[in-house]
């Protein structure tokens, strides 16, 4: 499983090129991510890096990843 923060040091800052604004350092889901980026994210780092996770507003639907709380 990948972290949080290997996906964190993949994203780019979609403000300055090449460099990490303090925005985005502060608040990694201001970064952009690339969709394998996205594609490895898990409950855990979904929720470490947006502080959301969609099995919290499914509607009863199939959660989004494994590692999600069961409702």
């Amino acid at each position: 499983m990948i972290s949080a923060q290997n996906i964190i040091a993949r994203g780019t800052c979609p403000h300055l090129d090449g460099e990490t604004c303090q925005d985005c350092h502060d608040d990694p889901s201001q970064l952009s991510y690339s969709m394998g980026d996205m594609a490895d994210l898990t409950h855990e780092t979904q929720v470490a890096i947006f502080n959301w996770c969609g099995c919290e507003d499914n509607d009863g639907n199939d959660n989004p990843y494994a590692d999600c709380p069961t409702q």
